[in-house]
């Protein structure tokens, strides 16, 4: 697994908006993090400045940077931090 982790860390220089170009900071932020294998297989999404998403119920979602604003409705499945 190491090469494959060299060649992503590589990807972002030859191609800097691609998309792999935000695993390298997310790698410095979170060194050892098993999880950052599982940033290589989601659909990653850059809104601008005014941009918004919306997001049905159920779908997993993570912010790598940035300020994000969430309007759900109040319940004992909600998991706040």
């Amino acid at each position: 697994m190491p090469e494959v982790a060299a060649a992503v860390e590589r990807a972002p220089e030859a191609e800097p908006e691609g998309q792999f170009a935000g695993y390298p900071y997310a790698a410095r932020e979170f060194p050892g993090d098993t999880g950052l294998r599982a940033g290589l297989l989601v659909n990653e999404v850059r809104l601008q400045a005014g941009e918004a998403l919306y997001l049905g119920a159920g779908v997993p979602h993570a912010y790598l940077r940035g300020l994000g604003i969430e309007i759900l409705a109040n319940s004992d499945n909600v998991l706040r931090g």
